[in-house]
């Protein structure tokens, strides 16, 4: 896939979430990503290159002497938006290349006994 190619398939897949979250692509590369953590109090939108552009925490989620737990959901939901993110922009892999010559050696590549003084 040479760089043209590269260019229009991110292009594609772009445009494809961005319809999927019912936004512009700009509008999706401003905030449009989000993660949630695991238990779902907080969820957190990233840019189109995984900063965070906002947080929201559950009402009633959070109560005193709760900072480690809800630390522990700022960054489950921080990590997994910036996942979508990595993973919306991820190339799927490609088929192995095909060799462009026979894998059997040619004849003057055959192996030639070596002698050391």
């Amino acid at each position: 896939m040479d760089s043209t190619d590269l260019a229009v398939h991110l292009g594609d897949k772009l445009r494809r979430a961005a319809r999927d979250a019912g936004m512009s692509p700009t509008e999706f590369l401003d905030g449009g990503v989000s993660g949630t953590s695991t238990d779902g109090t907080v969820t957190v939108w990233v840019d189109g290159i995984g900063r965070i552009t906002r947080v929201r925490i559950a009402p009633g989620s959070v109560s005193e002497r709760d900072e480690e737990r809800l630390a522990k959901a700022v960054t489950q939901a921080s990590q997994a938006a910036v996942a979508a993110v990595t993973d919306l922009f991820a190339l799927e892999p490609s088929a192995p290349p095909r060799p462009t010559r026979s894998a059997r050696p040619a004849e003057d590549d055959d192996m030639v006994p070596v002698i050391y003084d």
